[in-house]
């Protein structure tokens, strides 16, 4: 997928499931990695912080799982550690819960599931009322908002798979 005017960093690749996640409303930020990763050996595993900033140090995901599936939804995951993957932190599908990336250590199969929905928005699996967005206190960081509200994230959907997918939910919820 090729985002106009920004190249993959790093020599990256891009595979047809690689994606870079930028709001449509904003040309220069994306998901990026923030802070260091840790490790919490009392549940098992290890993470990384993720939060809008500069397109320059956009992360790049892969897409784990059939997009045409919204039954099972896919994990998003980091291309560079595709054991980490996108996590509500703590597992609490309810507005106001922050992101992060997460990995139970050996279980790839625990990653949360997410739905890309035509609107450009990405909604938990478990929970398509709610959708990614940016937390009240801080507009950088990654939180579940209600899917109508103003500080949900729309993302660009260049990447034709993701196209498909949308146009796959968009007639779902026709329906």
């Amino acid at each position: 997928m090729q985002y106009p005017g920004n190249a993959p960093r790093g020599g990256q690749s891009l595979g047809p499931k690689d994606i870079m996640l930028s709001p449509k409303n904003s040309r220069n930020r994306a998901v990026i990695l923030a802070g260091a990763p840790y490790s919490l050996a009392e549940h098992n595993g290890r993470g990384h912080g993720i939060r809008l900033g500069s397109i320059t140090a956009a992360a790049i995901f892969t897409i784990d799982g059939n997009l045409d599936d919204r039954s099972a939804g896919v994990s998003i995951r980091l291309k560079a550690d595709p054991d980490l993957a996108f996590e509500v932190n703590f597992r609490k599908f309810e507005a106001g819960s922050n992101m992060s990336l997460w990995s139970v250590n050996n279980h790839r199969e625990y990653a949360v599931r997410f739905c890309f929905n035509s609107d450009g928005t990405i909604s938990p699996q478990v929970n398509q009322a709610l959708c990614i967005g940016v937390s009240k206190s801080d507009k950088n960081t990654l939180a579940l908002v209600k899917k109508h509200d103003s500080r949900r994230i729309e993302f660009r959907q260049d990447n034709a798979s993701v196209r498909s997918a949308a146009a796959t939910s968009r007639a779902e919820e026709e329906k």
